[in-house]
């Protein structure tokens, strides 16, 4: 199911002038024509603009985001040159803008770009994202799921994939990285609200072998296997997850997992989750999360807050990440 109403009419990228994409390798797309950014430095640039797509970037991080801390003699003239080239490819294109300028304005400070509202994927993956975290306050969790699961479609790869810049690498992919790790852990929340445990195993034994130190998705994943009636492999989670906590950060695991592993020890009936619904059909949203069943990405994941879409700047921890509390 895929969920269009989130942008409200007229916001295709493509219908408006350009598409830009920079969940994985950068790509410019205009009227379903592919654009080619072939130069690594002008792939910078845009990057760097689209990452703050309205707003006026200054030359000094245009500089930084080219260079990092070894800019060479001259680098202003020669940061107007690639804006320059990078202008011209889309501008040739026939983009929005004065006859053939495209879409790169020159300001005051520096420079900005122009997209229309859509033809971002990021920022149509945090806008999904939120759409997704208030179908799961309102306690639509099929809505969700399949918001969920239309924003992770955007990503085609390691974002920035193509983009040789070390402080664009080191200082804004982890934080994107960390923002599709948040829609994960909810969107799988949300299937387990929906009663898809069984479905969700494979995903999961991935999840936790990719993330090896995220708790939630351990307790996602000693969850489903306690509602498949795997209790022993459940427990096995748990021990294994501990050991791991314990080797590579001398950390216990956080209280949520331990209090799931204390309830599963004791067979809490609360535990138990809904009957599994067909994916097929008209999604059913009424209240699917059993009383006293613990959150693992529903809305006490819903609520915490991710990073903003404006240049990426936050940097995600290494570290380990603990389970939500569980919901009385």
């Amino acid at each position: 199911m895929r969920v269009r109403a989130a942008f409200g009419a007229g916001t295709d990228g493509g219908s408006m002038g350009f598409e830009f994409r920079l969940l994985g390798p950068v790509e410019v797309v205009s009227g379903g024509t592919a654009v080619p950014v072939p130069a690594a430095k002008q792939r910078i640039v845009l990057a760097t603009l689209l990452l703050d797509a309205g707003h006026v970037v200054p030359v000094e991080t245009l500089v930084d985001r080219l260079w990092d801390e070894d800019p060479p003699a001259g680098a202003r003239n020669t940061l107007q040159n690639h804006v320059l080239r990078l202008r011209r490819a889309l501008g040739a294109c026939g983009g929005p803008g004065p006859a053939g300028r495209g879409p790169v304005r020159t300001c005051q400070r520096g420079y900005a770009i122009d997209v229309a509202e859509g033809a971002l994927d990021l920022h149509r993956f945090d806008l999904l994202t939120r759409h997704a975290k208030s179908a799961l306050a309102a306690d639509d969790a099929a809505r969700a799921s399949a918001l969920l699961s239309e924003a992770l479609g955007l990503w085609r790869g390691r974002p920035l994939a193509d983009v040789p810049s070390a402080s664009l690498q080191r200082d804004v992919v982890p934080a994107l990285l960390e923002r599709r790790t948040v829609a994960l852990e909810l969107r799988v929340g949300a299937d387990l609200r929906l009663g898809r445990h069984t479905e969700l195993l494979p995903e999961l034994a991935e999840l936790t072998a990719a993330h090896p130190l995220q708790e939630p998705f351990w307790a996602q994943r000693m969850l489903a296997l306690h509602r498949a009636g795997r209790q022993g492999e459940a427990l096995r989670c748990y021990r294994t997850v501990s050991a791991l906590l314990a080797e590579e950060l001398g950390v216990d695991p956080g209280a949520a997992l331990r209090d799931l592993h204390r309830r599963m020890l004791a067979d809490d009936p609360t535990l138990a989750g809904p009957a599994p619904r067909a994916t097929a059909g008209a999604p059913d949203t009424g209240g699917t999360h059993a009383a006293g069943a613990p959150d693992t990405g529903g809305t006490h994941a819903a609520a915490r807050g991710t990073h903003g879409a404006r240049g990426g700047a936050a940097r995600s921890g290494r570290g380990a990440r603990t389970a939500a509390a569980p919901e009385a």
